[in-house]
């Protein structure tokens, strides 16, 4: 996005991850398309994924849900307890 984007929150999630959000935007994250819904959009980053709407009328994003990534899909075996 070339300006800065106007983000409806709606589930009141914390300023700090809006804030994320619009930075990620405007620097040009790249986002997968829902293709089973129009204008509807996955923004992933390294610790943070945003499913978000962009509306075609008003050009508002809108943030739907957020959630952490996990830094890695495996576990080291130093983490893992023994299991006796």
């Amino acid at each position: 996005m070339e300006q800065c984007p106007t983000i409806d929150n709606l589930h009141n999630h914390p300023a700090e991850v809006v804030d994320q959000l619009r930075r990620l935007l405007v620097g040009g994250v790249s986002a997968r398309q829902d293709f089973s819904r129009k204008d509807f959009y996955d923004v992933e980053h390294a610790d943070r994924a945003f499913f978000i709407h962009l509306s075609p009328l008003t050009g508002k994003v809108i943030l739907l849900a957020t959630w952490p990534l996990l830094s890695s899909p495996f576990i080291s075996f130093e983490q893992v307890p023994l299991v006796v």
